[in-house]
């Protein structure tokens, strides 16, 4: 009976407990890099894709090579369960030209994909580095998952990933001179050679 009133008790004092907050400006996970071989896709040029009549308006445009593997640093440790599970994601997902639609990174931004959507996405496999717990690779130098030469992607990693403290991924911007920290999707777009 004492157990029973004590975990009641207990129960009760962290029912009436806020949860803990954080500042999303200075204590959030961010992407610190993203590199493909050789090339280091610049994270400040990263845009949201916007649609003007459904067509696609971006700025970023780099020239990478189809086969070689794809590695993103985040800025702190994450929890692998956000990022990628079995080899597979729907956090972190290649998106070609023709399949950008709004539906498809709304669905990126609330996990899971439905499977109208998972058929838009490039598959690759995705390997989380439980050393470094920071480190996530897009496989796709295996021939199956190899990019097509001549051809824009859109990378997205969505809003939802968290680090292992359950902050959620925020995006830096400039707005009026002053950076800017926002949890959205992160998109990246870039060719291939």
């Amino acid at each position: 009976m004492r157990k029973i009133l004590l975990l009641i008790v207990v129960s009760l004092f962290f029912i009436g407990c806020e949860p803990p907050t954080y500042d999303v400006d200075t204590d959030s996970p961010y992407v610190k890099s993203v590199q493909i071989g050789s090339t280091s896709l610049d994270i400040a040029k990263a845009s949201n894709i916007s649609f003007e009549d459904d067509i696609i308006e971006t700025t970023t445009n780099i020239d990478i090579a189809f086969d070689e593997d794809i590695i993103i640093t985040f800025s702190e440790k994450m929890y692998s369960g956000s990022l990628a599970e079995l080899g597979k994601s729907d956090t972190v997902v290649l998106i070609p030209e023709e399949n950008y639609s709004r539906s498809l990174l709304s669905d990126i931004g609330s996990p899971p994909l439905s499977d109208t959507n998972v058929a838009k996405i490039h598959p690759c496999y995705v390997e989380f580095n439980t050393t470094t717990q920071n480190t996530l690779t897009l496989k796709l130098s295996e021939d199956s998952a190899n990019l097509q030469s001549n051809r824009k992607y859109a990378l997205v990693i969505s809003k939802t990933v968290m680090d292992s403290n359950g902050r959620e991924l925020t995006v830096k911007y400039q707005e009026n001179g002053k950076e800017v920290s926002r949890n959205e999707n992160l998109v990246i777009i870039f060719k291939t050679e």
